[in-house]
């Protein structure tokens, strides 16, 4: 697994040597585990556009703010003011493009800035910054009083995790002290833990758990991922839980939450981790790679000529996805194939011809299927599909009984 890096060799700093995985912040635990992920915004390209935001507001706003000016007032949703920027001076202009540059970079950390504008004034004393109904900060460096309005942002993000607070206002210490764009980025990649990073639409992401949680969970855990995220083919090696995600083009920017479930408690999770969705592509991810064929021709061997045993895992995918196996019988016997897990899978079992010998849909455990059927000498393909276009694991047992 690799995190996408494009960075310049001098900023490469120790988020690097933490590992080519890009480490998200988690909900504490008492036993807690580690998320990574595979992503296309790389630690190092996070902390970078971070710092370009930074460096826009220090360009666009004065050194010294001198003179009085109107109350500028800076709608977070549309930057709009209530007055026309043609009418408003040069230095007010950048105060106005400064106000929406802070709202850029909160949104950038993931956060949600609300409805409340932001009002900016240049006063006898220096810049005046405040979000509305908040007192506010008046300071002769335009960095510090603007540093002050993004902490009371964030202080109203009632959405804003708490491991998340800290690293804002780190940000907001570096955009009000860093006299330039490396020391931000110096500054910016010593935080612990490192800022919250972001999951971009239209990527498919691995995630990869490892730790006493997904043990806690089970051979069986599953994720799931915020409003319009697709959680795709999903394995657990002992502690360690692989997916593969992507964050639909539709899911709101923000916060939202990775959550682990045991595979028999499908309500309450085990534990979750923060994220925070931001940009991405335009274009959806190409499918994910089937696990198992859909045909005869490609059917996954399943059980060998002389062999009375097997086990196989497998994955549908969603609506339209159906898994194949192959089975080679040599002596006569009673054959039983029983699916376990999460998924409600239904199985129909045909010989070499295409006739039906066997199907089953609940007689498993809970929503696992059983077929069981007397069979001969030949080969025999066996169809797992979900009984109402979901998706999910599966593993399937097969044992012969020779007659």
């Amino acid at each position: 697994m690799k995190t996408h890096m494009n960075i310049a060799a001098k900023r490469i700093t120790r988020i690097a040597s933490a590992g080519l995985a890009l480490s998200l912040l988690t909900t504490p635990v008492i036993a807690q585990s580690v998320l990574t992920a595979d992503t296309e915004i790389s630690g190092e390209a996070y902390l970078n556009r971070l710092v370009e935001i930074m460096d826009d507001i220090r360009r666009l706003v004065p050194e010294t703010v001198e003179g009085e000016g109107p109350l500028l007032t800076i709608l977070p949703e549309t930057g709009e003011t209530g007055t026309e920027l043609g009418a408003l001076s040069d230095a007010d202009r950048q105060l106005v493009q400064a106000g929406r540059r802070l709202f850029d970079l909160y949104r950038e950390v993931g956060g949600d800035p609300g409805g409340r504008p932001l009002l900016i004034q240049r006063t006898a004393n220096g810049l005046f910054s405040a979000l509305e109904g908040e007192n506010g900060n008046v300071s002769a460096q335009p960095g510090e009083a603007l540093a002050g309005s993004l902490n009371d942002i964030a202080a109203n993000d009632e959405r804003l995790p708490g491991a998340v607070a800290p690293v804002v206002a780190a940000i907001a210490d570096t955009l009000a002290t860093a006299p330039n764009a490396d020391a931000a980025f110096d500054l910016l990649a010593a935080l612990e833990p490192d800022p919250i990073a972001v999951l971009a639409r239209n990527q498919r992401i691995g995630l990869t758990i490892t730790g006493p949680d997904v043990e806690t969970a089970g051979r069986f855990a599953v994720i799931a991922g915020p409003a319009g995220s697709t959680v795709g083919r999903t394995a657990v090696n002992g502690d360690t839980l692989t997916a593969n995600i992507v964050i639909g083009p539709d899911t709101a920017d923000g916060f939202g939450k990775i959550l682990l479930f045991s595979g028999s408690d499908s309500l309450t999770p085990v534990t979750s981790y923060d994220i925070a969705v931001r940009g991405g592509d335009t274009a959806p991810p190409a499918s994910e790679p089937d696990d198992h064929g859909d045909t005869t021709a490609t059917a996954t061997p399943l059980l060998g000529g002389g062999v009375l045993t097997a086990s196989i895992t497998g994955h549908i995918g969603g609506a339209g996805d159906v898994d194949m196996f192959s089975l080679t019988v040599t002596a006569p016997g009673n054959l039983t194939i029983a699916s376990s897990g999460p998924t409600d899978i239904t199985a129909s079992l045909s010989d070499s011809d295409g006739t039906l010998v066997g199907s089953d849909d609940n007689s498993g455990s809970r929503y696992n299927f059983a077929v069981q059927s007397a069979v001969t000498p030949g080969t025999y393909v066996l169809t797992v599909r979900h009984c109402c276009s979901g998706s999910g694991r599966y593993q399937l047992d097969t044992v012969l009984n020779p007659l």
